[in-house]
């Protein structure tokens, strides 16, 4: 599945995007523009995360044999273009 997480900098004021599709695991993320590192276990949870979603499929249908027959679910992951707060 394709998704973004939005990061801004606080010491250039820069704003950047890291998207599964195009994201290569490295051993910290950091500001493009200043290159100043994310916090060691900040970065090392994104990475974790940004790996293990993006190997889920967008959608699991009904027939699919993911889960158990008698769960009755199926499964849909949605990109959304803003975030809450």
């Amino acid at each position: 599945m394709d998704f973004k997480i939005k990061i801004t900098c606080h010491k250039c004021k820069c704003s950047f995007e890291i998207r599964s599709a195009t994201f290569a695991v490295r051993d910290v993320i950091s500001c493009p523009n200043c290159r100043k590192p994310l916090p060691a276990q900040i970065s090392e949870r994104l990475i974790t995360a940004i790996s293990a979603l993006s190997e889920i499929p967008e959608t699991y249908p009904e027939n699919s044999n993911v889960f158990d027959s008698n769960i009755e679910y199926s499964l849909s992951m949605e990109e959304t273009d803003s975030f809450s707060c």
